[in-house]
């Protein structure tokens, strides 16, 4: 089966809250509608700004993302921004 990398992730994220709910009372509905609402405003963003600004606005300065390799998410797309001009 192959899933989009969104899908991956939400996977991901999911299955982390489901393996903490197990040692903490979480309440999973309410963490994963968080994140789904997040997604929902991350990707209202990008439509809006692009996906490089959305990614630069929202990722946190140490940000990881996986590009070939683990790198900086914000100097990433910044520096893209440099590639793309």
């Amino acid at each position: 089966m192959i899933l989009s990398k969104p899908t991956k992730f939400f996977l991901f994220v999911a299955s982390l809250a489901l393996a903490d709910g197990r040692a903490a009372d979480v309440d999973l509905e309410k963490a994963v509608g968080s994140l789904i609402t997040a997604e929902k405003a991350y990707a209202k963003l990008a439509g809006a700004k692009g996906f490089r600004e959305a990614s630069i606005s929202v990722f946190a300065d140490d940000a990881v993302i996986f590009a070939l390799n683990a790198v900086n998410g914000k100097k990433f797309w910044r520096e893209a921004r440099k590639l793309l001009q």
